[in-house]
């Protein structure tokens, strides 16, 4: 591995999981799940945002 931060970062996930399958599933549902998250939120405070802008109109 050349280590750069990605790829050094990317080596270690491969490392770590390759341990277990299973770990790989848990991780890539956790990623899911936070993404999620995220999105949710800046869904939220976007139609926040756009219904402040209703009501000034």
């Amino acid at each position: 591995c050349i280590f750069t931060t990605v790829q050094l970062l990317v080596c270690r996930d491969m490392l770590f999981f390759n341990i277990n399958i299973f770990d790989v599933r848990l991780h890539f549902i956790i990623t899911i799940k936070a993404t999620v998250e995220i999105l949710q939120i800046l869904f939220t405070q976007a139609s926040r945002y756009f219904d402040i802008h209703l009501l000034v109109l």
